[in-house]
């Protein structure tokens, strides 16, 4: 069975979710909705609150790596001890929407630190320090982040474009040589657009780096060191959009773009890592504080 480290539990179920069965969904959304509540509820009791049966219920938790419902309850208990509580006088109106949302942000944070592999981080880094020429690719929800990104990286010495016609990308895409790479922002994971072009950096031998929300991405393991960051962060988009919002699709209230803005927003390497050329920049413009405005 796969290794949790603590705080990571709840993050991974929802990472995980989208690849689910819908039956095998609805018990997952019980287990995200009823975190705190989970260690003093039964399986029959689960399988009730999802409209499923037992058996669903401990074929959910297999499905996400766990032996049973009895092993994902003791580690949502464990975890539990790690969660923040904040004490704080609960502001109304306006300004506790914006209070909470920070909040929400805050408690996030630990759960999307524990789903990433500190190797992968590290060959990405490397990746796209090593690289020639770097594409960088988002559509949707993603597009702006994929922007960024590219405006982030020119500005610190590591030119990257980042054109925003899907047939654009593409003909990008084929253009690269295999010492080129790119940096695809998706964070479903499934579009079919960014998965074309991936297709077409695959053929030219490009090195691909993928930001991805979802763990279990349809991506090919083509040099791809994947990113997952938390689906954790929805909570805080479900918690803080107005009434009318919260009844658009699912698709539209999941902010899980907010958590590869974080990686976009500083994309250097720690100062004592020494690399050639091309990473020497990245740590000098990191000395110079060298950010550009939001």
């Amino acid at each position: 069975m796969t290794e949790h480290a603590p705080g990571q539990v709840v993050a991974h179920i929802r990472s995980s979710r989208p690849s689910l069965l819908p039956a095998e969904q609805a018990v997952a959304a019980v287990f995200l909705e009823h975190t705190q509540q989970i260690v003093e509820l039964s399986s029959q009791q689960v399988a009730e609150l999802a409209g499923a049966s037992r058996a669903t219920v401990v074929r959910t938790c297999q499905s996400l790596g766990y032996s049973g419902y009895q092993q994902l309850r003791v580690l949502l208990a464990r975890d539990a001890g790690y969660a923040s509580s904040d004490q704080r006088p609960r502001v109304v109106g306006a300004a506790g929407t914006v209070a909470d949302a920070f909040v929400q942000v805050g408690n996030a944070v630990t759960s999307m630190a524990a789903l990433l592999d500190p190797a992968a981080v590290t060959g990405s880094v490397q990746a796209i320090a090593a690289a020639g020429g770097m594409l960088v690719v988002g559509n949707g929800l993603s597009a702006p982040l994929a922007s960024d990104m590219a405006a982030r990286l020119s500005a610190i010495g590591r030119p990257a474009e980042s054109p925003l016609d899907v047939i654009g990308q593409q003909i990008a895409a084929r253009l690269l040589a295999p010492s080129d790479l790119l940096l695809i922002i998706s964070g479903s994971g499934a579009n079919s657009s960014t998965l074309r072009v991936a297709q077409a950096a695959k053929d030219a031998g490009a090195t691909l780096v993928v930001i991805t929300a979802f763990a279990r991405s349809p991506w090919p393991p083509w040099q791809i060191f994947p990113w997952l960051w938390a689906w954790g962060i929805s909570v805080f988009a479900k918690r803080s959009l107005s009434r009318a919002e919260s009844r658009k699709p699912s698709s539209w209230r999941d902010s899980s773009r907010h958590s590869p803005r974080n990686w976009v927003r500083r994309p250097y390497p720690p100062r004592h890592w020494r690399w050639k050329s091309s990473a020497e920049i990245l740590m000098n413009s990191t000395r110079a504080g060298g950010r550009m405005s939001s």
